[in-house]
């Protein structure tokens, strides 16, 4: 399918003219489902273990097109034609961080909920910004 978006000439002599210009949709499950004029279940149950044990050749097509549009949407948003968060939010991708700090505190009145911790005696690591309190000294 082939829209339309207005951009503006940049340079030369038609220097912002507004022109449409041709772009492509990106393919969509539902949109596929809807040309196919099946429910969107039926098509998933096409991608299941059990269709591909009772239909193989189904099964096969179904996971083809799958592919086809999933990879189609992630190169998509790669290159900037589809935006990469509905893109990432659509095919279920997520992308986690894992961050660890470790940060040694020596001799310092520490402050934490208006109550002073004195690290005078020891040296107390903290990871992950996780305090065991059973472990900290509370000054009076």
């Amino acid at each position: 399918m082939v829209a339309h978006s207005k951009e503006m000439i940049k340079s030369g002599e038609r220097c912002g003219e507004i022109v449409n210009v041709p772009t492509f949709a990106i393919p969509e499950k539902g949109e596929f489902c809807l040309f196919i004029d099946v429910a969107r279940s039926t098509f998933d149950s096409w991608l299941s273990v059990e269709c591909l044990q009772n239909n193989e050749q189904l099964h096969y097509i179904a996971t083809r097109v799958n592919d086809y549009i999933q990879s189609y949407q992630t190169k998509s948003g790669i290159v900037g034609l589809a935006n990469p968060m509905l893109v990432a939010r659509i095919n279920n991708i997520t992308e986690t961080l894992n961050v660890q700090s470790n940060l040694t505190l020596n001799s310092l009145p520490l402050h934490i909920n208006n109550n002073i911790i004195d690290l005078t005696e020891s040296d107390y690591t903290i990871l992950n910004t996780t305090v065991n309190k059973s472990e900290l000294k509370l000054s009076e």
